[in-house]
């Protein structure tokens, strides 16, 4: 068998022998060939015949002869019996099966004959045979058998222990056992008393086993359940593994990974393209082989070097969307690797599997983003590489813009610095010349041509005219559009209007070189009347353009320091700080950020780099000082602009670089961080959240137990498998045994090197066989899973029995 899957199970069918011990208990005419037909047609792979306090041997014995073991459904030997208790001086029985680890006629007769034997030593008439626990103990000391007692019908064993559910249940807890006929309302009720008769450590499991099976009277409306008289069908149980009784040990131990209703394994069948199959043929150090995969929990177990990653990099490599490292393995031929999913026909050298519905991690990919900060390749693994691309843009562009104002404010110190020793004078003779009495002739006409000269205005929207028109004309021209009759007309129409006011653009710059040559002329004018003027009028003139040009050079002034203080204080008020994020999955956001460093305030740094600055005032008084020369740039001997750029830069330069190299970490949806945690949490964090994302359906992860806690493993991650398997199709490259065996793996896949030849075969864990091969491979696994059998501490048990 390639992995363990699903199997129809129907341990209690009934024969006409059971009106041997119960009057009128059958209905209907037995056959084995209609069983057997009936059995094939419903898909039962294991199944029982299980009469009232006898075994019929015919049937037993017709069955075995004819047994086809690739193709019929595996009969094993069983029986139901009415069990005696005595509670109080009160005498009940209830029912309870007796499946045995026999398949074969002898076991059926040996068994039968042992149970004959008690019946006759007893004195028993067939209707009323009745065995206590002590006898059938005693009947069977060194048989392997279950135990699976009624427990929800009026051959309850709860109601012949007069409901008390603890004493009940203690004798089931120190059986092979599971639970027949048990409503789901009072499934609650039985585990709750189990908790009461457990230990703290193993209560609230929920591993109990609770089961259905038709219990069939008439075979001749098998899958009914009881002898049909009501129409009523069997709701069938399933049991995950082989055809064989191992697999129901298995399915007792771990009902909550191996035993399922239709209901419920109808919800866990994969609706989405998942791995099925994947082949190796004709490479020169792989052996051919085939490898059939499970649709769940599928792990890769084997020793040092023998080719475990190497399997999930020749996996990976087969879908599209995954890159491989082939140069990890580069003596290995890829193009020998062959992949089938679940829908495709045939192999295929690329399956395509959309990017959203994978998580593929290789050994130490977790640890490396949190140990050697490199989150930016979990961005590249969860196909957000451009999104995190587009991320660090938004850092370089704030960078950018803060290299954008240190230059701006070294442009603006550059056209202050050269005045800033001047000084402005007006003379008083000045003054007495503009305030004297002498006529001049003044008109201010470079106020007025700016105001009124339309040269410019007009000029530039000549050519937005032009333009319009062009483009137009060419829309006009394009036939994807089918422009009918009105539309054309509405086109041309728009064409005129924009020519139109083309030619009014052409009159305005004609009546405007009008005014310009009258503009002129008045200048001209008033120079020659000037010229004309006495002596002193002439110095009056002189003097009110001394007078001009002092208020234009002031004002240049201003406008000067203006611009540096708008400047410093952009500079001084920039917010370097800045948190981006991308979504990862449902439950982690990735945050690239640059936060407030501690001190590090844009007017601290810089005033760190001029000698005597004063704190308590602005960058831009600061900076006035220097250009005064009233205070230095340090390590400079001049106060030049390129000397103020350096060392600005030179200040800035730890904001710089953290922009250039923000911190990265990530968001959880519960809201914690990676920030300030160890990279072994941060791992076992993520690695939990990664596991749980409901986009993802197909995961493949080398090591996942690589730097985490065992305690995180046993207590989180293991469950965390267990929760997932049945909703996604998982891949581990493993060597923890607890994640194999507590995980209940579906498909056990062992590399082998040998003379440097690697090869891979499956297994699954109800095979004694693959055990033994998962024990010797995996340190501890011996112990895993003699601790997975032992569910309960039976000696407690036993003890607290003896004291009651």
């Amino acid at each position: 068998m390639s992995y363990s899957k699903w199997h129809k199970l129907d341990l209690h069918i009934h024969t006409n022998w059971s009106k041997k011990t119960k009057i009128n208990d059958y209905k209907g005419n037995f056959s084995v060939d209609v069983l057997k037909k009936k059995l094939i047609e419903n898909d039962v792979s294991i199944f029982s015949l299980t009469d009232h306090n006898i075994i019929n041997l015919e049937a037993y014995r017709e069955y075995y002869a004819k047994y086809d073991g690739s193709k019929d459904p595996l009969l094993l030997v069983g029986v139901e019996l009415d069990i005696l208790v005595n509670n109080s001086g009160k005498q009940k029985t209830y029912h309870s099966l007796l499946i045995f680890n026999y398949s074969d006629i002898e076991s059926a007769k040996d068994v039968s004959s042992r149970l004959e034997e008690e019946y006759k030593s007893k004195g028993l008439e067939k209707t009323k045979r009745v065995l206590t626990i002590d006898e059938i103990v005693k009947i069977f000391p060194e048989d392997d058998f279950f135990f699976i007692p009624h427990a929800g019908n009026t051959k309850s064993i709860v109601n012949s222990y007069q409901g008390n559910i603890e004493d009940a249940q203690k004798m089931v807890l120190l059986m092979q056992s599971a639970f027949e006929k048990v409503p789901e309302k009072n499934i609650q009720i039985y585990n709750d008393g189990f908790n009461n008769v457990l230990e703290e450590r193993f209560r609230n499991k929920n591993d109990h086993a609770y089961i259905e099976f038709s219990d069939n009277h008439n075979i001749g409306k098998y899958p009914c359940a009881g002898k049909g008289v009501q129409g009523r069908m069997h709701n069938f149980y399933y049991v995950k593994g082989g055809k064989n009784y191992e697999t129901l040990r298995l399915a007792f131990i771990d009902p909550g990974s191996r035993i399922k209703s239709s209901s419920e394994l109808n919800d866990i069948k994969s609706t989405y393209n998942f791995l099925d199959k994947f082949k190796i043929e004709g490479d020169n150090f792989l052996p051919n082989s085939s490898i059939s995969f499970s649709p769940h929990l599928n792990v890769i177990i084997g020793g040092r070097s023998s080719g475990k990653s190497l399997l999930m990099s020749l996996i990976g490599d087969k879908i599209d969307c995954i890159q491989a490292d082939r140069n990890k393995y580069d003596k290995f031929d890829y193009n020998s690797a062959l992949l089938k999913t679940s829908k495709d026909s045939n192999f295929k050298d690329t399956a395509s599997i959309p990017r959203e519905d994978i998580i593929y991690l290789r050994q130490g990919d977790i640890v490396r983003y949190f140990e050697e900060n490199k989150l930016s390749e979990l961005a590249k693994e969860a196909d957000k590489k451009s999104e995190y691309t587009s991320l660090k843009d938004a850092f370089t562009e704030r960078r950018q813009e803060l290299e954008f104002h240190i230059n701006k404010l070294v442009d603006s110190y550059s056209e202050y610095l050269p005045n800033s020793q001047n000084k402005y004078v007006l003379h008083s003779t000045t003054l007495d010349h503009i305030l004297s009495e002498n006529y001049v002739f003044n008109c201010d006409l470079e106020e007025i041509r700016n105001e009124f000269d339309l040269k410019k205005d007009i000029s530039e929207n000549k050519k937005i005219v032009q333009r319009i028109i062009e483009d137009t004309e060419s829309f006009s021209k394009q036939k994807l559009f089918d422009f009918n009759e009105d539309e054309e007309e509405l086109i041309q129409n728009f064409i005129s209007l924009l020519q139109e006011k083309e030619e009014l653009a052409i009159e305005k710059s004609k009546k405007n070189v009008q005014k310009i040559k009258f503009w002129d002329s008045v200048e001209s004018c008033l120079q020659e009347v000037n010229n004309d003027l006495s002596f002193e009028a002439q110095q009056k003139k002189e003097s009110q353009e001394s007078l001009k040009s002092l208020k234009k050079d002031i004002y240049k002034r201003f406008r000067q320091s203006k611009s540096l203080k708008y400047r410093t204080t952009k500079l001084e008020d920039f917010d370097y700080e800045i948190d981006k994020s991308i979504t990862i999955n449902n439950q982690v956001d990735l945050n690239l950020e640059v936060g407030h460093l501690e001190e590090k305030d844009l007017k601290k740094l810089i005033g760190d780099g001029i000698n005597d600055f004063d704190y308590q005032r602005s960058l831009y008084i600061n900076l006035l000082g220097v250009a005064k020369d009233s205070k230095g740039i340090k390590n400079y001997t001049e106060t030049s602009p390129g000397n103020l750029k350096k060392k600005i830069y030179k200040e800035l330069e730890v904001i710089i670089e953290a922009l250039n190299n923000p911190r990265d970490y990530l968001s959880y949806g519960n809201g914690e961080t990676s920030k300030n945690n160890s990279p072994g949490y941060n791992s076992e964090k993520y690695l939990e959240i990664l596991l749980k994302n409901p986009k993802s359906k197909i995961i493949f992860i080398d090591q996942p137990e690589d730097n985490l806690g065992n305690k995180f493993i046993s207590d989180k991650l293991v469950k965390l498998i267990r929760d997932i398997k049945f909703s996604k199709q998982i891949f581990l490259v493993t060597h923890n045994p607890s994640i194999v065996v507590y995980g209940d793996a579906e498909n056990i896949i062992i590399a082998r090197n040998k003379n440097k030849k690697i090869s891979y075969e499956q297994a699954v864990l109800e095979n004694p066989y693959s055990q033994q091969e998962v024990c010797s491979i995996l340190d501890g696994g011996e112990y895993i899973f003699d601790m997975r059998a032992k569910k309960y501490n039976i000696n407690k048990i036993m003890r607290d029995s003896e004291d009651g």
